[in-house]
């Protein structure tokens, strides 16, 4: 929970554009991140999820399950946020 913190003030700060944070159902740091003032912190599950979490809410990070989805849908869940604008 501190490193979705602490990664949502680094966001603020500056230091990065955007995030991907995991834990064991994505749940714990998406709640977490969204404790932080100005951080817009989206549960994601599969890539119509990610791609409206761009598009829609402008989430400066997106939060995955490791225990709830595999390693090759996380890499398209995180390919189709990155390529994706908020409109």
């Amino acid at each position: 929970a501190d490193i979705a913190a602490s990664v949502g003030h680094e966001i603020l700060d500056g230091n990065y554009d955007r995030a991907i944070l995991f834990c064991g159902t994505g749940i714990g740091v998406s709640i977490s991140a969204n404790k932080v003032p100005g951080i817009r912190a989206a549960l994601t599950h599969d890539t119509y999820s990610a791609e409206r979490a761009a598009k829609s809410n402008n989430a400066q990070i997106i939060t995955m399950g490791a225990r709830v989805i595999g390693p090759e849908l996380a890499k398209s869940i995180a390919d189709a946020w990155l390529a994706s604008e908020f409109d």
